[in-house]
């Protein structure tokens, strides 16, 4: 072999290794290992191994056909394996492919609000990477193939078969894996995620509501606490101290002659993703990812849902979300159409910021009955989604004599303690993705101070409700407080529930509760569960049962 076939040798060496570990480039950026992709192997094996059957005179530098061919699917394993390795290293878990499109367009809208322009030009960069990976990949290709041709038939079948015996023992190599089956793999899943929310959306725009007869109306407040989940009463931790609590808020509703009912619900998510519970809630529909929560919010004009089905009965609907305010990849917004909302900037808060959500639960709920509520004629329709129990629990939100005077203790936190960096603003956006909650990780585990700043806060928001409803009712009223999904590290290993509590001005209004399987009283009694889908019906039939005849005074 002379100096031109050693040289050749060296190229086609340096050219199939780099076209073999291509496709795991984008995975070793995040996590620093390269793989051998048994795929591209083989590839190489048969395109190459074909061409001496028809051997041509000289390979030209731009290689033939079969380089191309080549450089397109490493391109595409290329991309795609980008694509589910930067959503793996996101969320810690392999997504569909499905949900890492629509992460990707979450993230690119985070982007944007942070760095404007140089968003747009990442954009531009990723539109033209296929192209470009597919040239580099083709010229490197052709590069091999050239190598491949001048080294001769017997020399270059050897080459061939090394590779081919390098693609099939890498499968059994920590590094090496099989690219391929892995995708197919993938795009089914996604596939059949796609088909089964189109169906579900499908058969669910299909059927029609029957609108409720409201000739009777009542006030309906529904109170989502965050983070209110199950595990209070499955932890020895915490269950004794919940259930005397929830004893002690049954009696004083009891006193003020409120009827009282509750279950355990079924959330749709666990450990996160409070607007896919919510969603679920006001569709009626069973939502458990982002994909499903987009396609149903595309067709929201379209679909039925609470706050729509109520309005067309003639009631008021008012959306409270007290953590909810403009910042970098997020924007206030009303989908479901609420006549009329209060985000963060309405609410006139001008005390210290207590946690997560800065707005104290206690102020939220009694700012907004007392400023907005109160003056509106029945019958209403308010949603509240509070959020002094959100995650991390740094501080437990004190109870006070009275919510007004929150404002009048001084905000001693500096301006800037709660802005949120890139960081932690890709954290909350790719937190929409997750499936379930992760394992236990000591590092990211709520310390025994956090813990009972959990409960703390619960107790803040159930307290908050009693405060501001522990009078008769002033009107037919039904009232519901229940969590959105169980806490994030806290609830390990257990089930999606969440307590549901039940309160009505008069008990025609419980029986369709306890037809569903809620048992009387505010401690959950019973092992039935009621899926957060299926309170869009009930409400319905709640809301649609009049008083009865005799019964003409005011509760």
């Amino acid at each position: 072999m002379d100096t031109r076939h050693y040289s050749d040798a060296g190229w086609a060496i340096l050219a199939a290794s780099l076209l073999l570990v291509a496709p795991s480039l984008p995975t070793a950026l995040g996590y620093g290992r390269f793989g051998v992709s048994a795929d591209v192997g083989l590839l190489l094996a048969a395109l190459f191994g074909l061409s001496w059957l028809r051997p041509s005179p000289e390979v030209p530098w731009r290689g033939t056909w079969r380089a191309w061919i080549v450089g397109a699917v490493l391109a595409l394993l290329f991309i795609v394996e980008g694509a589910l390795g930067a959503a793996r290293y996101a969320t810690n878990e392999n997504l569909p492919l499905y949900d890492a499109l629509l992460l990707s367009r979450h993230l690119y809208i985070l982007g944007r609000d942070l760095y404007g322009g140089w968003a747009a030009a990442g954009l531009f960069a990723l539109v033209i990477a296929p192209g470009v990976v597919w040239a580099a990949s083709s010229l490197l290709a052709a590069r091999l193939e050239g190598a491949f041709h001048r080294l001769g038939p017997s020399v270059s079948s050897g080459a061939v078969g090394l590779i081919v015996l390098a693609s099939l023992l890498a499968p059994a190599l920590p590094r090496g894996r099989w690219s391929t089956p892995r995708i197919v793999k993938n795009l089914e899943a996604s596939w059949r995620l796609y088909r089964r929310v189109a169906e579900e959306i499908g058969e669910r725009s299909a059927v029609e509501v029957a609108p409720p007869n409201v000739t009777d109306p009542a006030d309906l407040r529904i109170y989502i606490i965050e983070s209110y989940g199950k595990v209070l009463a499955d932890d020895p931790t915490y269950a004794t101290r919940w259930a005397m609590l929830i004893d002690r808020l049954d009696g004083r509703f009891t006193t003020a002659r409120w009827h009282t009912a509750s279950a355990y619900g079924v959330a749709p998510v666990h450990s996160g993703r409070s607007w896919i519970a919510d969603a679920s809630l006001l569709f009626g529909l069973h939502l458990a990812h982002q994909s499903e929560y987009e396609h149903a919010m595309a067709l929201v004009n379209r679909l039925p849902h609470l706050p729509g089905v109520l309005a067309d009965q003639g009631y008021t609907t008012v959306l409270i979300k007290s953590a909810d305010r403009d910042r970098p990849g997020v924007r206030v917004s009303n989908p479901f159409g609420f006549r009329t909302t209060v985000f963060a900037d309405d609410l006139a808060y001008r005390g210290p910021p207590v946690g997560w959500g800065r707005i104290p639960d206690q102020y939220t709920i009694g700012y907004v009955n007392r400023e907005i509520l109160d003056d509106v004629d029945a019958p209403l329709f308010a949603f509240f989604h509070l959020a002094s129990s959100h995650v991390p629990w740094r501080v437990q939100a004190p109870f006070l004599p009275r919510w007004t005077i929150w404002n009048k203790l001084p905000n001693t936190a500096p301006p800037d303690a709660f802005a949120r960096d890139f960081d932690s603003e890709l954290a909350m956006q790719v937190s929409r993705f997750k499936r379930q909650s992760r394992a236990a990780d000591p590092e990211r585990s709520p310390s025994d101070e956090q813990r009972e700043n959990y409960f703390g806060s619960i107790r803040h928001g159930l307290r908050s409700v009693a405060q501001m409803h522990g009078e008769p009712p002033p009107r037919r009223s039904v009232i519901l407080v229940m969590g959105d999904h169980q806490p994030p590290f806290l609830a390990q290993g257990q089930g999606p529930e969440v307590p549901i509590h039940v309160m009505v001005s008069d008990d025609t209004l419980l029986q369709s509760f306890i037809d569903q399987g809620f048992t009387p009283g505010l401690q959950p009694r019973s092992s039935t569960t009621v899926k957060h889908e299926d309170l869009f019906s009930i409400l319905v039939k709640v809301l649609s049962t009049a008083r009865p005849a005799n019964d003409h005074g005011d509760p």
